[in-house]
């Protein structure tokens, strides 16, 4: 299993599309969150062998420089499962467990940083909701927190139990 882990960092918060998921018998509010971030280029590693971050955007691991190679932005298809999202807002932060971020792409912005968009599925309570709606287009802090222990040992007894039966 492949864990995600980002600092707290400034974001954009580009969009929330909120739906209704089928959770067993029971409907369960869910949102995508697509979030912009800022990062250096070597975080691209974590999403992507070195081989492809060459490839795609000529990064040079020894300096860490990203340069474009005839591509505007690439898609990414890395997948974490499980993850710990906060999103603070002025002083106040929500967390969000159990996430999925996806959808990841990336834009080289200048020699070190490239500018990353990617989705995050949550399940917020209705207040949150309505707190990132008012939101959306505007700077957030957020930090990304791999699978907590707990949600590993039950991601594994899942997989075991699966296997077994």
């Amino acid at each position: 299993m492949t864990h995600f882990k980002m600092k707290k960092t400034n974001a954009i918060l580009k969009d929330a599309n909120p739906r209704k998921e089928n959770h067993g018998e029971e409907l369960v509010l869910a949102t995508d969150l697509k979030l912009q971030v800022v990062m250096p280029g070597n975080i691209l590693t974590e999403l992507t062998d070195t081989k492809a971050a060459w490839e795609f955007f000529c990064w040079d691991q020894s300096t860490e420089e990203v340069r474009p190679n005839g591509v505007d932005h690439f898609a990414l298809s890395a997948r974490f499962d499980t993850h710990v999202l906060h999103v603070s807002i002025g002083d106040k932060t929500m967390t969000f467990e159990d996430v999925t971020l996806k959808k990841f792409k990336a834009k080289p912005i200048d020699g070190k940083r490239v500018e990353m968009t990617f989705q995050a599925q949550i399940y917020p309570q209705k207040a949150q909701l309505a707190e990132l709606a008012e939101m959306i287009m505007e700077q957030v802090k957020i930090k990304i927190d791999p699978p907590r222990q707990q949600d590993l040992v039950e991601e594994t007894t899942k997989k075991t139990a699966a296997e077994d039966a």
